[in-house]
């Protein structure tokens, strides 16, 4: 007997069906015996039924099923009928494939099948013999589906129907290989767009008449639209100003520009996942960006963040932005709110004043401590062997300014005058000179004190910094300079993290990165972070304290 082994084969431009005959000394692995007429003149609404007996012919189970055909059904249920897929499990072991041919789905005769293939498999597929694959005539009139290619270089894939590959490589004419029956439907879509090129369809869709279908307009240009981004991600605020007057959600822009030579076509954007309650972004849609032209999206924040505070794995918003000839940008977006985990960390301070073609500035802390107070805790300094060492750092007490630093002696390269109880930064970058020759020589390991503790690579940025007692909360009764009284208030940890949820589990005692005033040298400010029970204190440079870092939100 003679068998057909249909091979799928992966090709660069698409997936071609090869169908190579083969004759085979021994018996195939399944065979397909018809057990009805498998040659049949159907009515265009006609039905009817072909059965097929499907044998297994080797020692091994398998699984089968059949490849769909349009618009014949295969029966699953009844004696001795295969299911779909089907299991053989022994050799000799069969049942019957039921088909029912539906005239009404046909769009055209066919003459080959039914395939049956290993589930799971695209090189181990069997149909009858060619004498009895299918072979069903709708008797009715059938024409071909063509037209005409312009502007091709490269090979583009079209498909009628959404089958029929038809591989074509040059301008000209083209026709598909499968005929269509007078009356039923034809679509034709590209199935593969060329390397470089973007071709579209004209006349491609209709119902076949009396003569063939031959002005299908297949137009390809060069993809010369390409688009380009602002910004690759945006940070925004939500819009809160009942929780913090910082809170203003401020709109901020992308703006999609078009740096190539012709028009782009119908440019749309979707963001995945959608977008949070209450923030919208317009225009609805750029249509049309001419060459060197721009569509400016603006985003209006709502109150509502892109994930809930205290998500570790937050996933941003991705903005899908493309149109009918272009390449596809994925700007992402980020809506945050007190305890949003954004570049690294918590985010516990907002500045929604920068520009709003980029992202809001703000700080976050770590995700988790640096050191655990007591247990074991760091000292806030030290000397070459671990052990606490008095010193005064210039110019990051709670009384120093810019403009009158305090301490006011001991200055060496690099160090500046701090705003000691607010800025972090500048108090940290002062502690680790002095820690570097030629003051100190040789430096001092940076996992021997509380600010070393921040020169780490965390969360992937490197520009942490050990937070000035201001940026760790507030006190009414303490002389660190964050009273209740001052106004407005700076954005802090414990009001903006502890006091929401406690998000990033602060608890107990941890060390600023300002010293004390009144003895520069071995005391300097600590935070007491509790729900409700918050206070501030110095306490000596030699206690082990706990260390959360922080860092400014790069804009």
């Amino acid at each position: 007997m003679r068998w057909i082994l249909l091979i799928k084969n992966n090709m660069r431009m698409g997936i071609l069906l090869i169908v190579t005959t083969l004759s085979y000394a021994g018996t195939p692995i399944w065979t397909v015996t018809p057990l009805t007429a498998t040659s049949i003149s159907l009515p265009a609404n006609g039905t009817a039924t072909v059965q097929y007996q499907v044998t297994n012919q080797s020692v091994k189970s398998h699984s089968l099923m059949m490849t769909p055909i349009t618009g014949i059904t295969q029966t699953t249920s009844g004696p001795g009928v295969c299911s779909n897929p089907f299991t053989l499990p022994s050799k000799g072991s069969s049942c019957t494939l039921s088909l029912t041919v539906n005239g009404s789905q046909l769009t055209h005769s066919i003459m080959n099948g039914p395939i049956v293939c290993e589930q799971g498999s695209i090189l181990q597929c069997y149909q009858p013999s060619q004498s009895d694959v299918l072979n069903i005539n709708l008797g009715v009139s059938e024409y071909t589906i063509g037209g005409t290619v312009s502007g091709l270089s490269g090979s583009v894939i079209l498909q009628n129907n959404g089958t029929d590959n038809e591989i074509v490589s040059s301008d000209g004419p083209f026709t598909f290989s499968t005929a269509i029956a007078k009356g039923k439907p034809y679509a034709v879509t590209v199935f593969t767009q060329p390397s470089g090129q973007t071709c579209t369809v004209t006349n491609g869709s209709g119902t076949v008449g009396n003569a063939n279908v031959t002005d299908v307009g297949i137009s390809c240009i060069l993809n010369d639209t390409t688009l380009t981004a602002s910004v690759p991600t945006l940070g925004l605020s939500v819009r809160d100003t009942t929780l913090n007057a910082a809170l203003t959600g401020t709109p901020r822009l992308i703006t999609i520009t078009n740096t190539g030579a012709n028009a782009a076509t119908n440019v749309t954007y979707s963001p995945s996942p959608a977008l949070p309650s209450g923030t919208t972004i317009s225009p609805a849609s750029c249509d049309t960006i001419p060459a060197s032209g721009t569509c400016v999206l603006t985003i209006t924040p709502g109150s509502t963040a892109s994930a809930p505070a205290g998500n570790t794995s937050p996933t941003p918003i991705t903005l899908s932005v493309s149109g009918t000839n272009t390449n596809t940008l994925t700007p992402t977006l980020n809506i945050v709110t007190y305890g949003s985990v954004y570049q690294g960390g918590y985010v516990y301070a907002v500045d929604d004043t920068t520009p709003d073609t980029g992202s809001i500035g703000g700080k976050v802390a770590t995700l988790t401590d640096q050191a655990t107070n007591f247990s074991p805790g760091i000292i806030w300094s030290s000397d070459a062997n671990g052990n606490p060492s008095d010193i005064a750092i210039y110019g990051i007490s709670e009384t120093s300014t810019t403009s009158s630093p305090n301490p006011s002696s001991g200055q060496v390269s690099s160090q500046t005058a701090c705003n000691g109880n607010t800025d972090g930064s500048c108090d940290s970058n002062n502690i680790y000179v002095y820690y570097q020759p030629p003051t100190t020589n040789p430096a001092i390991n940076t996992s021997l004190y509380a600010t070393g503790f921040c020169k780490a690579t965390i969360n992937g940025y490197s520009d942490w910094y050990l937070p000035a007692i201001c940026e760790m909360g507030v006190s009414a009764s303490a002389s660190s300079g964050c009273g209740t009284s001052v106004s407005p208030t700076l954005q802090n940890m414990q009001s903006n993290l502890v006091d929401n949820g406690n998000i990033g589990s602060l608890s107990g005692y941890y060390w600023s990165s300002t010293e004390a005033s009144s003895t520069p040298t071995n005391a300097a400010w600590n935070q007491y972070f509790a729900s409700g029970g918050s206070g501030q204190n110095f306490a000596y440079k030699a206690n082990t304290l706990g260390v959360r870092c922080s860092r400014a939100l790069t804009p």
